[in-house]
């Protein structure tokens, strides 16, 4: 396809060179199209984050698992001495395993159909294709059916295990702190692997936070203080040509403007970064053919637009009344199209035109404004007076200053408007600030998810750091029994089995920051604002994991101290 429309181009280019001289084609898969990279970028994220967890949950009930079968050895071992087949005790492993794996399963269903209701309720319509969003039973099928699998597995391996182990040694070892040492160094690395990927993605988390952050505090060129902003669309069957549209806006703007607490008011065609794709050729009188096709923004605005908008004038001047009223042809462009075209040359004075041959003449520069979104850089845009407007559209943005809240203002507004046309519809009712929380909607929900992902990390490491110190501490009972009989003070007691949690966690620790440097390399391609991963983020997860795992290891570390060595012999 490529090759045809290349080869369809030149001949283009030779029987009509005055148009289509330097033009060419592209082809692109309509999925690279409606999936761009950075789109694909924050899905890669989101799928890493959610298979990290999942490893950290896999890594979690194997080690729960494990302290399960090694805290009930002896119990086993009894029933295989008082002659339980082989047979039978693979059932009782298999049958605990999977009723265990059901019970998670159905609880598992219930909290994501749970979650994803939430996230629709949260965001709504900001959801992309919210409508088509529902529980995917193939998808559960598939898990449920993954985790069955898996729990069958864990059973036969623990079953074949326990056959495989003296029945004698079984009995001696079972009740012994030192028995299976084997099955504690593998819980401690499943427990060190769960710190490692907590820290992994609490750090991939804060990244994206700070990323979201910035995109809501990014100078967009605006001042966003006290403007409000709404879309008007009037009855096409009434307003069928662009100066009846302008007309309209320039009346409602000015009945706008007597209503109390309204500093200012204007009405744009496009507003900016909710808005964008009004555009085209801009010839400029006495270009080189190259610039004579320069690409920009079309935008008509009423006057008082960049007061309005907060947006200052860098050269030149505003338009006067009778350049607002049409009889004069006059337009005011942004930085970037003036550099871009006349470089450090003034371009005041200058002659453009489009749509017809009539010459605008350039009177003013204002600032750049981010247009097409608040990670896109300003685009060349050129300004016209909203008596000049060509276009059919009968839907604007109207922009109104005020200090006065949006639900005591908007009542006096919508009957300002309505008064001016009955059938005009106000919509997309909205502060500045929210147009540009909106704009970052996908981001937003993203940050969510990802933090959802982090806490739910931060309480899986926990809970493995909390079995492993708990274990360890009914493992080790009659040996901590005869150290606080000889005389071990609480406080040593403590610090020797809090000492191992610790150990793991400062391992955890620095294994997943050492993860987290070549990740936070492939985030900031992805991420408006971030560069390297900020030292902040990494002292931020240290000290959250420090802590949840200081206290998931203390806790029950502290039970040591509360040990009746005479009781705790007696029943050993």
């Amino acid at each position: 396809a490529q090759t045809g429309l290349q080869t369809v181009m030149q001949r283009l280019a030779r029987s009509y060179p005055d148009k289509n001289a330097g033009h060419g084609a592209s082809v692109r898969r309509l999925q690279d199209w409606s999936l761009d990279a950075a789109v694909r970028d924050r899905l890669i994220v989101l799928q890493v984050a959610v298979l990290v967890l999942y490893l950290m949950a896999c890594a979690n009930v194997s080690s729960l698992m494990l302290a399960r079968y090694s805290g009930r050895r002896l119990e086993f071992s009894i029933r295989a001495a008082l002659g339980a087949s082989r047979l039978r005790r693979l059932r009782q492993h298999l049958t605990e395993s999977v009723l265990l794996t059901v019970c998670g399963c159905v609880a598992a269903v219930g909290f994501a159909g749970g979650a994803v209701q939430f996230l629709l309720w949260l965001y709504g319509a900001r959801m992309p294709r919210a409508a088509e969003i529902s529980p995917d039973w193939r998808l559960v099928g598939v898990v449920a059916a993954g985790a069955m699998l898996m729990a069958l597995f864990l059973g036969l391996v623990t079953a074949l295990n326990q056959d495989a182990e003296n029945l004698a040694t079984s009995l001696r070892e079972s009740g012994r702190a030192t028995g299976n040492l084997r099955a504690a160094l593998t819980r401690k690395v499943l427990v060190g692997s769960q710190i490692a990927c907590a820290a992994l993605l609490l750090s991939v988390t804060g990244e994206v936070l700070q990323s979201f952050w910035s995109l809501l505090h990014v100078d967009i060129g605006v001042d966003r203080t006290h403007l409000l902003t709404m879309q008007i669309s009037l009855p096409s069957e009434k307003y069928r040509t662009g100066p009846e549209v302008a007309k309209f806006f320039e009346k409602a703007t000015d009945s706008v403007l007597s209503l109390p607490g309204v500093a200012s008011a204007a009405a744009i065609n496009m507003l900016p970064v909710a808005d964008w794709g009004f555009n085209g050729n801009v010839n400029v009188e006495g270009m080189p053919p190259h610039a004579q096709r320069f690409f920009a923004e079309y935008r008509w605005v009423t006057a008082g637009y960049f007061r309005t908008m907060g947006v200052p004038l860098t050269r030149g001047r505003l338009f006067l009344p009778e350049e607002i009223a049409g009889r004069q042809r006059a337009a005011i462009i942004n930085e970037t199209m003036a550099r871009r075209l006349w470089g450090t040359r003034d371009p005041l004075g200058a002659h453009v035109n489009f749509f017809s041959p009539e010459w605008i003449t350039v009177v003013g520069v204002v600032r750049d404004v981010r247009q097409t979104g608040v990670t896109v850089p300003a685009s060349a845009e050129i300004f016209m007076p909203a008596s000049t407007y060509t276009g059919p559209n009968p839907t604007w943005s109207m922009v109104v200053r005020s200090p006065i809240s949006t639900e005591s203002l908007l009542p006096s507004l919508r009957r300002s408007v309505q008064t001016e046309e009955p059938d005009a519809a106000l919509d997309r009712v909205k502060t500045m600030d929210d147009v540009v929380v909106d704009s970052v909607s996908n981001q937003r929900i993203i940050a969510t998810l990802l933090t959802a992902f982090g806490l739910l990390a931060l309480g899986l490491s926990a809970l493995g750091i909390y079995s492993l110190v708990a274990y360890a501490i009914a493992a080790r009972t009659p040996e901590l029994a005869i150290r606080a009989a000889l005389g071990s003070s609480p406080a040593a007691l403590v610090r020797l089995v809090g000492g191992d949690g610790f150990v793991l966690i400062a391992i955890g620790l620095a294994l997943g920051i050492a993860a987290t440097v070549p990740v936070g390399s492939a985030l900031a391609k992805s991420l408006f604002g971030v560069g390297r991963v900020s030292l902040s983020t990494l002292a931020g997860v240290v000290a959250v994991l420090g802590l949840t795992g200081g206290l998931a290891t203390l806790l029950p570390a502290i039970r040591t101290a509360r040990i009746d060595p005479v009781r705790a012999l007696r029943q050993e």
